[in-house]
């Protein structure tokens, strides 16, 4: 743990005395703790209280180090490096060396070229991209996965970067296209459990390393006056949310990531101080005939919403999402997974309704809130996430919040019921 604050140290000294600033971030103290068993007690959580240590707690030191700069006026470059040292680590397995809680995590580095031949623009190497219009789980949201392992109040907390060549083309002053290829599929960031029922987990499988496998997408986005723009997109790769694929022979579940397509639309205007939104996707998987219960079945999928900033500082945003399975054969599928792993195990309907809620508000520049979460409406499962942020000086930053996941056993939050956690953040930043 030593060479986190003695790198934080030495990286404050040599840009106290630097002119121009080539390497900036952050040193923090964090602390996750699992709070599943105390909501039980007032029934917002199906756990029951551990008398273990929690699994999931986390809590120690992060130093984030960011390098960037312009390299000439159109080339430039960005890179972020993070050191973590997780001391909860070595309370939850006695044996465990001190290395043990230390990783270090190459967390986003690319480089641009602007303007080439004056019409497009170049990103390569790890970056984020996010397709669509929402920035929470749209229809066409299907690129840059999710991280339920760190999830709190900064979108880097809960986003995972992927490697990808992203082309901008600028077309007649009208028109976009954007390209992004990635050679390999990412995933998200969580943990299954061991056992599920009379299963066990064996090891996920993904996409290997291979040029058949690169991930393609395109969006082609046209303006329409000022206030208004609507896209055309396409991606073929795979779904970041795996199918689990039962082998009874041998008692065995597996996290499997499997191909998927996606066609759809999104479109975006301004009308009465709102930002209204709306998506529109065709999801293609491999169960062409709704025969296979292991993959999701092919589906169309609705986003609808509004985003509305008010000038007392309160800005609130809302969105629905409606999404209906093609070729659903749910009588198969109880039949299948029923007998081994229970009724209550999965919750699958034809018609999903879900809703994605945030409000913010700021008390002074120096305090401020912020509520937001996702809910199915019809298997009320849901994510909750709260949290405070102080701005203590201009460098020193906290938050203070609580996230938490609630549903029965089979629905999309209820897995992840033991990821609910009070978290606390110390943020100073170089």
């Amino acid at each position: 743990m030593r060479i986190i604050p003695i790198l934080a140290f030495f990286i404050f000294t040599v840009n106290l005395f630097a002119e121009n600033n080539l390497i900036s971030g952050y040193i923090k103290d964090y602390n996750y703790t699992d709070i599943s068993g105390a909501m039980s007690d007032i029934n917002w959580s199906n756990q029951k209280l551990k008398k273990d240590k929690f699994i999931y707690d986390r809590g120690g030191l992060t130093l984030q180090l960011r390098f960037n700069n312009d390299v000439t006026k159109d080339i430039y470059f960005n890179t972020i490096l993070e050191f973590d040292y997780d001391f909860k680590i070595l309370e939850q397995e006695p044996t465990s060396l001190n290395s043990d809680g230390m990783t270090t995590y190459f967390k986003e580095g690319y480089i641009g070229i602007r303007d080439i031949g004056g019409f497009l623009d170049l990103k390569l190497g790890r970056q984020y991209i996010f397709w669509g219009k929402f920035e929470w789980g749209g229809a066409l949201d299907v690129i840059s996965p999710w991280n339920f392992m760190t999830m709190s109040a900064e979108k880097e907390n809960y986003r995972v970067a992927v490697d990808a060549l992203k082309l901008d083309f600028n077309l007649f002053d009208i028109a976009t296209l954007e390209t992004v290829f990635l050679p390999i599929a990412p995933i998200n960031k969580m943990e299954l459990p061991n056992q599920m029922g009379p299963l066990t987990k064996t090891i996920a499988k993904h996409s290997s390393r291979n040029i058949t496998n690169t991930e393609i997408g395109a969006k082609i986005t046209f303006e329409v006056g000022e206030d208004t723009d609507f896209s055309l997109n396409y991606f073929k790769g795979y779904d970041r949310n795996f199918s689990v694929v039962v082998d009874m022979n041998v008692a065995t579940f597996t996290p499997e990531y499997k191909k998927l397509q996606v066609m759809g639309l999104d479109f975006e205007t301004i009308l009465f101080d709102t930002v209204w939104l709306f998506e529109l996707a065709y999801h293609h998987t491999e169960d062409e005939i709704g025969k296979d219960v292991s993959i999701k079945n092919r589906n169309i999928k609705t986003a609808f919403g509004f985003e509305k900033e008010f000038s007392n500082g309160l800005s609130i945003s809302l969105q629905i999402s409606y999404t209906r399975l093609l070729n659903y054969n749910r009588q198969l599928e109880y039949d299948s997974l029923s007998p081994m792993l229970g009724d209550d195990i999965f919750v699958s309907r034809i018609n999903t309704y879900s809703t994605i809620y945030r409000i913010r508000y700021s008390f002074t520049p120096m305090l401020s809130f912020q509520f937001l979460g996702s809910a199915d409406l019809l298997d009320l499962n849901m994510m909750n996430l709260l949290f405070a942020s102080w701005n203590i000086s201009s460098q020193l930053k906290s938050y203070i919040g609580v996230i938490n996941f609630r549903g029965a056993s089979g629905t999309r939050f209820g897995r992840l019921e033991e990821f609910s956690r009070f978290f606390f953040e110390l943020k100073y930043m170089f």
